[in-house]
C-alpha cells in the first residue's frame, strides 16, 4: 500500500479496512459491485464513493486522496458503524 495513501486513511474520520474481493462478497453479501471499490458503510446503508472507472481516471495518489475527500463530504449523511 501506497505510503502517502496509508497515512490519508488514518487522517480520515471513519473505522476503514481494506478487503479482498472474497472477503468483501463474504462481510458484505448484500453488496454487489466491480472492483476496485470504495465504499461508505452505515448500519443500514452503504455509499459506493470509488467505482472500478473511477480508479482507471486516476492519475495518482494525491488525486484519489482529492477525490475521496469530495465524496465523502457529500456522503456526511451516512451514519457509519
Amino acid at each position: 500500500m501506497d505510503k502517502i495513501w496509508k497515512k490519508y486513511v488514518k487522517t480520515l474520520p471513519y473505522t476503514s479496512e481494506f478487503l479482498h474481493k472474497d472477503e468483501f462478497e463474504k462481510k458484505y453479501p448484500a453488496i454487489t459491485s466491480h472492483y476496485p471499490a470504495v465504499f461508505l458503510v452505515g448500519s443500514n446503508n452503504y455509499v459506493c464513493l470509488m467505482s472500478p472507472i473511477d480508479f482507471e481516471n486516476m492519475s495518482d495518489v494525491a488525486e484519489l486522496m482529492n477525490t475521496v475527500s469530495r465524496r465523502l463530504k457529500v456522503s456526511r449523511s451516512i451514519k457509519t458503524k
